[in-house]
Parts: C-alpha cells; sequence; structure tokens
C-alpha cells in the first residue's frame, strides 16, 4: 500500500475515534447536548456512518486498484512465459536440425568392391563389398580419388558420397545464418555457433580443401564447394 493510501487511513481511524470522544463529552451549548444515553446511540451512528461508509469506498477503491495491478502482472507474466517457451522451441528446433546435420554426416557411405581374389582353380570368387561410414567414408572417398591409380582395381561409385558433403555444408551454412538471425540470447547463440565452428573446422574443412585440390576449379560442383567454403572460412575466422 502507497504512503498516501496509509495517511488516508491513518486520518480517517483518527477521526472516528476523535467524532466518539467529542459526542460524548457535556455540551458547551444546550442545543447541542447529546449525553441523553437515548439519543447518543442514534446520533454516534448517525454522524459517524457517512464517515465510515465514505472509508469503506475508499478501501474498495484501493483494493481495486491493488487487484488491476494484480492483473496487470499477472498478464505480462503470462506474456513473458509464452514468449520463453516460444523461445525455447525455436531453440531447441536448432538444436534438433544441428543434431540431424550431424547424424547425416555420422550416416555418410562409401562403397567399395575390392580387387577380385581368384580360387586354386583360376576361377574369380564373388568380392565382398565394404561399406565405410561416416568420416571413414569421407576419408576413404578422398583417399582414392587422390590416388586413382593405386586403386584401379577397385569398383566404387564417388558422386553421391560429393553431393551429400556439399549438402552438408550448403546446410551447415543455412543453420548458422538463421541462429544469427533468430536466437537473440547471446549465450545460446554462442553455444550453436561454437557446435558448428567445430565441426567445420574439426572435420569438413579439411575434407573439402583435399577435395578442391583433386578437381578442376572450372568445374560447376566445384565452384560452389570453393563459394561455400569461403563463406564459412569467412564465417568462422573472426
Amino acid at each position: 500500500m502507497k504512503n498516501k493510501n496509509i495517511t488516508f487511513l491513518s486520518i480517517g481511524i483518527l477521526l472516528i475515534i476523535l467524532s466518539l470522544f467529542l459526542f460524548t463529552r457535556p455540551a458547551i451549548f444546550e442545543n447541542l447536548d447529546f449525553s441523553n444515553t437515548g439519543q447518543i446511540g442514534d446520533t454516534i451512528g448517525g454522524i459517524t456512518a457517512p464517515i465510515i461508509n465514505l472509508f469503506g469506498a475508499f478501501l474498495v477503491y484501493i483494493s481495486f486498484q491493488e487487484q488491476l495491478k494484480a492483473n496487470e502482472i499477472q498478464v505480462k507474466s503470462l506474456k513473458e512465459e509464452k514468449e520463453r517457451n516460444s523461445y525455447d522451441r525455436v531453440f531447441n528446433n536448432y538444436i534438433s536440425l544441428y543434431q540431424s546435420l550431424k547424424n547425416h554426416l555420422d550416416n555418410l557411405e562409401f562403397i567399395v568392391e575390392p580387387t577380385p581374389t581368384y580360387s586354386r582353380s583360376g576361377e574369380i570368387t564373388k568380392p565382398n563389398h565394404i561399406i565405410y561410414k561416416g568420416l571413414n567414408a569421407l576419408n576413404e572417398y578422398v583417399i582414392r580419388i587422390e590416388k586413382p591409380n593405386f586403386y584401379s582395381g577397385q569398383k566404387f561409385e564417388t558422386y553421391g558420397i560429393f553431393l551429400s558433403f556439399q549438402f552438408i555444408l550448403k546446410s551447415l551454412m543455412e543453420l548458422s545464418d538463421i541462429v544469427e538471425i533468430n536466437i537473440t540470447n547471446e549465450k545460446d547463440k554462442t553455444f550453436l555457433n561454437q557446435n558448428m565452428r567445430l565441426m567445420y573446422e574439426s572435420f569438413l574443412q579439411k575434407f573439402a580443401e583435399r577435395i578442391m585440390k583433386v578437381y578442376n576449379e572450372e568445374e560447376k560442383y566445384i565452384k560452389e564447394l570453393k563459394i561455400l567454403k569461403n563463406n564459412l572460412d569467412k564465417k568462422y575466422s573472426a
């Protein structure tokens, strides 16, 4: 309760007490003598009732004002909670997108059909397929395009894993951009950026450099890869 309201309340109480005292004292003038027992109750009640009613109305007004403030605080709290929940959903969604990107990297496959072996009778035995996963898949792919003659007896397909690698870089770039725009909490933004930076600098950047050394820079897909790498380098060099 404000100091002003306390002051008004104190004055009202003081007036009521003072009126009871004054109205029961001997009157200075006979016409104002209300000391008879038959008149004193009606007199005090009639005089003090308006004061008490006014005081009660004032208390109701104060209660109403306090209720309005309480309602405003509640509405504000609900709005803040709604905004916080909405933000948390956005943040968790980006965490899921980052995790999905990691899963895509972990699930990369590079299938190699080794050089066939021969039985004693000279027949070709059916070669086994070797499936490399995740970073091993990328590494085996890059090794084979770096030294094609060394693995000339093997069968493998390179275009699919190249496109998958390029997709990961493009997705990382897009995720980084939308995090910068939509995540307002600096700690959350730093957390996501640090994880994306770690993924790029620890793994993806080195593979991109090795792939670009092998292929002709004028090829369309290599140009796109180069643009992606340059943009990511700028983003994470700060």
